[in-house]
């Protein structure tokens, strides 16, 4: 009677988790009557009655995100028949992993880490399934090492938007489709959000004063794929607290490639976009949050004595900063503009250094910082008559006048400029080109490298590189004062006179910038 009541106690057992001197064994079984087993982590397992336990070694799993160590475990299963101690020989697991996002796992048990965060690792074998939880933690930042991956997106994202929101998280739209994703710094992963109403790229997002964000016009489509992409008119508004978008107003005019400035009064300014064709630039308009709609504010000045797509094609794609008196800064060729929102009006400020001697009627692919002291720095761009440019400059709003700033250690456009909490301006990634002292070994490539630009001392230095070359890319602070760092397109073409291969690989992944 006594050794049938131990063996009726014993076939109730659900789990059993054993201690050993450094680790914990984990081990589930399934009960005598049929029930569901259940593992340490609660996993209910197969109803179907069964004798082998499986016993996990470790019992939990505890990772780093690369390049953090450990970032790779293998987990032994043993399964055991009944009461005995001795493995069955030859019995092979099968393993799952719930977050491939966070951590993967191989046929053989060996759990690599991908990204911060928390998952469960399965093992089951005849209808009985034991967990173990894994956790990947953030990896330390280490003295003289600037980038370190971070998770990767849903899907590779080229002329994306990425905007702060004021949870913390970083709002990822478009770049090639209709999806949205959120990062969440805490985690370092991403998660899908609504979806837009139809797909976009080199469109505008702009965050308003009640934490919602503006998303407004850019491409339908993927015109990274020659897909024919058409420009967009339509304009919609992405809300944090139910995630998802909605339609509002059209814009007066489809455009791409244009930025939305949030001005002091709350309205949004929209410049430097592209129309329908090349020489078509579209009129500046404002967005009003509080009535959801677009309307016509002051032309822009056009440049006497210039052909007439002279006057307008030097404001395509030019950048927009929102200046410490109100004023917006567009940074045009030959010669750059102010607007001021108490007149609604455009007014020519100083002409641009950037070509030298040469004054190009448009650059495009530049960036554009204000700094803490009040001051614009400007960083390369392109010009497809002149080139790339290495050259830097800086615009004072008291005297309305550029200057030269340092040059750049390479010539890059399509790069991102950031300013730090420290008051620097990181330069990242963006198109080049190398091996140019001859015209048969120039090639045009994306470039991982990134430079760091102190206005105390007015000097740029390196800043490292990437692990991967990026153009086309987004970096956004974040309120710990890293910078993320998402998709983009690398590109390495042949050599430029001589029709050499080309290759485009669009990006999902992304990294951090952690200032040393």
């Amino acid at each position: 009677m006594k050794l049938m009541n131990f063996a009726r106690r014993l076939c109730r057992m659900d789990a059993l988790v054993v201690g050993a001197a450094a680790s914990l064994v984990a081990v589930a079984m399934v009960a005598c009557d049929g029930s569901r087993a259940v593992s340490p982590s609660g996993t209910k397992t197969d109803s179907t009655p069964s004798s082998y336990r499986i016993r996990l070694s470790p019992a939990s799993i505890e990772l780093i995100a690369p390049p953090g160590t450990p970032t790779s475990i293998t987990v032994t299963a043993s399964v055991l028949k009944g009461n005995d101690t001795t493995a069955v020989p030859d019995a092979q697991v099968t393993w799952a992993i719930d977050a491939p996002s966070v951590a993967t796992v191989t046929t053989a048990g060996t759990v690599t880490a991908v990204a911060p965060g928390t998952t469960t690792l399965h093992a089951r074998y005849s209808g009985v399934e034991v967990s173990a939880a894994v956790t990947v933690a953030a990896a330390p930042i280490v003295p003289g090492v600037a980038f370190v991956p971070t998770g990767s997106m849903t899907r590779a994202r080229v002329g994306h938007t990425a905007t702060l929101l004021a949870n913390g998280k970083v709002l990822i739209a478009g770049g090639g489709a209709a999806t949205a994703e959120l990062y969440d710094p805490a985690t370092g992963t991403f998660a899908l959000t609504g979806s837009m109403s139809v797909s976009r790229s080199l469109h505008s997002a702009t965050l308003l004063p009640d934490g919602r964000v503006l998303v407004a016009g850019g491409y339908s489509g993927d015109p990274f794929s020659g897909s024919g992409a058409a420009k967009l008119e339509t304009a919609e508004v992405y809300d944090p607290a139910t995630g998802s978008f909605t339609r509002t107003a059209d814009m007066l005019e489809a455009q791409s490639g244009q930025t939305g400035t949030l001005l002091a009064n709350g309205k949004i300014l929209l410049t430097g976009g592209f129309g329908s064709c090349c020489d078509s630039l579209p009129k500046p308009e404002l967005y009003d949050p509080a009535t959801g709609t677009f309307a016509a504010t002051g032309a822009y000045v056009p440049y006497s004595g210039l052909p007439d797509y002279a006057q307008t094609v030097g404001l395509a794609n030019s950048t927009a900063t929102l200046l410490r008196d109100g004023r917006v800064l567009v940074a045009a060729e030959p010669a750059a503009q102010l607007y001021d929102p108490a007149t609604g009006t455009f007014t020519l400020t100083g002409q641009m250094r950037s070509g030298g001697s040469v004054i190009p009627p448009y650059i495009t692919g530049r960036t554009a910082t204000l700094l803490e002291n009040g001051r614009v720095f400007f960083a390369g761009g392109e010009n497809e008559d002149i080139g790339r440019f290495e050259s830097t400059e800086l615009f004072d709003a008291t005297s309305g006048t550029f200057a030269f700033g340092p040059g750049m250690a390479v010539v890059r456009d399509g790069h991102t400029a950031t300013l730090l909490s420290d008051g620097k301006v990181l330069v990242v990634g963006g198109e080049s080109t190398i091996g140019c002292d001859s015209p048969s070994t120039c090639e045009i490539v994306s470039t991982a490298s990134a430079e760091l630009y102190d206005p105390g001392s007015g000097t740029l230095a390196s800043a490292g590189s990437m692990s991967e070359r990026r153009e086309l890319h987004r970096a956004t602070l974040l309120n710990d004062g890293r910078v993320l760092v998402t998709g983009g397109l690398t590109f390495i073409g042949g050599p430029i006179h001589f029709g050499g291969g080309v290759s485009v690989t669009p990006l999902a992944t992304a990294e951090l910038y952690a200032p040393r």
